[in-house]
């Protein structure tokens, strides 16, 4: 598992809309999309900004400040709306939430995706958790 993460976060990975059904919900896809996440602030030039944001702290938390990097993202090029099509559209499957177009990519829409995102990782550590304890 730690091999395949550091390999993915080495790499860029750049996500096709089209093949987002092929995404699910484990560990790998969870890794693959973080890379991914990753890859495109990284072609965005935004990856070091979101980072000293983050560790700086401000009002908004992480979620909203990534969301909001990528609805800048999505407004500045056409090549990166796509990647970041791709990456919401398979963030939407690995939440179980397949049958979501992505169309508009506003900020709400994207935060809505994390959103989405969070509560389904949230559910699994709460399952993981109670039958531990069962």
């Amino acid at each position: 598992l730690q091999r395949n993460a550091n390999e993915f976060l080495s790499n860029p990975v750049r996500l096709s809309y089209e093949q987002r059904h092929q995404a699910s919900f484990s560990g790998y896809w969870a890794d693959k999309l973080s890379s991914a996440l990753i890859t495109l602030l990284k072609d965005a030039g935004y990856y070091s900004a979101v980072l000293a944001q983050a560790v700086i702290g401000t009002q908004l938390t992480f979620y909203d400040l990534v969301a909001r990097t990528l609805a800048d993202v999505v407004k500045a090029s056409s090549r990166l709306a796509e990647q970041t099509r791709g990456l919401l559209g398979h963030m939407l499957v690995f939440a179980g939430e397949s049958a979501v177009t992505v169309a508009q990519m506003s900020y709400r829409f994207i935060r809505w995706v994390f959103d989405k995102l969070l509560t389904a990782l949230y559910r699994s550590a709460r399952q993981a958790s109670d039958q531990n304890y069962s």
